[in-house]
């Protein structure tokens, strides 16, 4: 007699068939996810664990609400057509020769929103000690952008909403820091991230820029030192003290003094979520200090 082996099939078991049994459909996926963009979700999910004895050709994901379906013969399945800001949840069917599926569990609830990038470059830079001006560059998608400035710790604020790329922001305080980003806006008023942050401090130097074979002077390091404590101002810092204050045409400038200024410095980038700065080494009673030391300084304040 002929030995019968009889099919099972459940989550998690392997389903077989005997020569000439028919295939049933598989089980339902399982651990379905879903992650949003514009207008769209990418709707993630694990195999059935049981195919019903036939190959899934396909798998058929389902929106709620507005039952948007999206097919494709694999994980993961881009749904479009969504609208932003509704909250949708999404379950997937499997299907093979024999037919599909029941409905898997709903996914996580995801929203789908315009996802657009910010500027990707923001410069600004003090055209008068009472004047910055700051450019960006385009961003795909954007209808106008939203410029936003602090300074003293402050809250950002708006200072101008424009389609251009280009803005000189007037009637600023002297010797003051000042934090710039913006934001690409879309047709529908959404807006992006802030870009990266940028700053700049209506402040002007002696000898600016400093080149090769100008001297360094105590009114460069003092200058510096004001730079750097307006800096300090945006931040919400209390002023750093500096060795030597009162530095004059005959005093030495050492190691120490320019140290001391990047230590007080990077403190006020961190605060303000600029990036860091790379130095090049100076050693007490061994490196000279030089105009590129100081400039390097100047332009992170600038």
């Amino acid at each position: 007699m002929k030995n019968i082996v009889v099919a099972t099939r459940g989550l998690g078991d392997a389903f077989s068939l005997t020569p000439g049994q028919s295939a049933c459909p598989p089980d339902a996926p399982t651990n379905v996810v879903a992650t949003t963009g514009d207008a769209t979700a990418t709707v993630s999910f694990t195999p059935p664990a049981a195919d019903g004895g036939a190959t899934v050709t396909s798998y058929t994901v389902t929106s709620s609400p507005d039952q948007i379906t999206a097919t494709d013969v694999a994980s993961p399945v881009q749904v479009t057509g969504l609208t932003n800001g509704v909250t949708y949840t999404f379950t997937v069917v499997a299907k093979n020769s024999a037919g599909v599926s029941g409905p898997s569990l709903p996914s996580n609830a995801a929203t789908p929103a315009t996802t657009f990038l910010p500027p990707a470059q923001l410069i600004a830079s003090a055209s008068s000690p009472t004047s910055v001006t700051i450019d960006w560059s385009a961003a795909a998608g954007a209808d106008h952008y939203v410029l936003l400035r602090s300074s003293l710790g402050t809250p950002f604020g708006v200072v101008v909403s424009q389609p251009g790329f280009h803005f000189v922001d007037t009637s600023l305080d002297p010797n003051t820091t000042y934090v710039y980003v913006v934001r690409s806006v879309d047709g529908s008023n959404n807006a992006s991230a802030d870009s990266e942050r940028d700053v700049a401090t209506t402040m002007f130097f002696t000898d600016d820029p400093l080149t090769s074979g100008v001297a360094v002077k105590a009114v460069h390091i003092a200058e510096i030192r004001a730079g750097v404590n307006a800096m300090r101002a945006a931040a919400s810092l209390t002023p750093a003290t500096f060795m030597d204050h009162a530095l004059d045409s005959s005093s030495v400038i050492k190691a120490v003094h320019l140290t001391e200024i990047r230590t007080a410095l990077d403190e006020a980038r961190s605060a303000l979520l600029l990036p860091s700065l790379s130095y090049n080494t100076v050693t007490a009673g061994t490196t000279g200090i030089h105009w590129f030391h100081l400039q390097q300084i100047r332009d992170a304040v600038k």
